[in-house]
């Protein structure tokens, strides 16, 4: 696999789907694919049986390697041990903007940091700033409210609103109710 790396370099997509390399075969795969100065814009390896080893090479090679957009590293054998390389070696990578990891050993919590990391990546490619729900609601109470800027505007919704405890009152019926 090496060799031919070597002499492509026009390989954009490569699938190892299904291919039963293991953790040291994975992790060999990375290590060529970083020395190779590989242009791989996705890699799919999923449905193999990779883990630690194979997660500190992919870390390594996610670090260095500017060409990769997708990953694919679903229904293997990584597990929360291995999470912080991933999640370092994504932030440090705001060019893959997309990745599965179902199927692993991940906590829901690992899996939502993961999630966040490439949701942010993907709306920076698009120039597109990233906020939590949470700062938007913030944010929101932070803008000046438009009965302080416009004093007839405060006026115009008193006007509007019924009065409380009325909650029969038609338009245009005299306040108080019918007699």
């Amino acid at each position: 696999m090496a060799q031919a790396l070597k002499v492509n370099k026009i390989l954009r997509h490569l699938s190892l789907k299904l291919n039963r390399l293991d953790d040291k075969a994975g992790s060999k795969l990375c290590i060529d694919l970083l020395n190779n100065s590989s242009n791989l814009e996705s890699l799919s390896l999923s449905s193999n049986s990779l883990g630690h080893m194979f997660c500190e090479s992919l870390a390594e090679f996610l670090k260095l390697n500017e060409s990769i957009k997708i990953l694919d590293i679903s229904c293997n054998f990584i597990d929360d041990s291995n999470a912080a390389t991933l999640k370092d070696s994504l932030e440090g990578n705001p060019n893959i903007i997309e990745i599965d990891v179902r199927n692993n050993q991940l906590s829901d919590e690992t899996v939502e940091e993961i999630d966040e990391i490439i949701t942010k990546n993907f709306l920076a490619s698009k120039n597109i700033p990233f906020k939590k729900l949470g700062e938007y609601a913030a944010g929101a109470s932070a803008q000046p409210d438009a009965s302080k800027e416009d004093p007839k505007a405060a006026t115009a919704k008193k006007e509007d609103a019924p009065a409380q405890g009325d909650n029969n009152a038609s338009p245009g019926a005299p306040e108080g109710g019918a007699e």
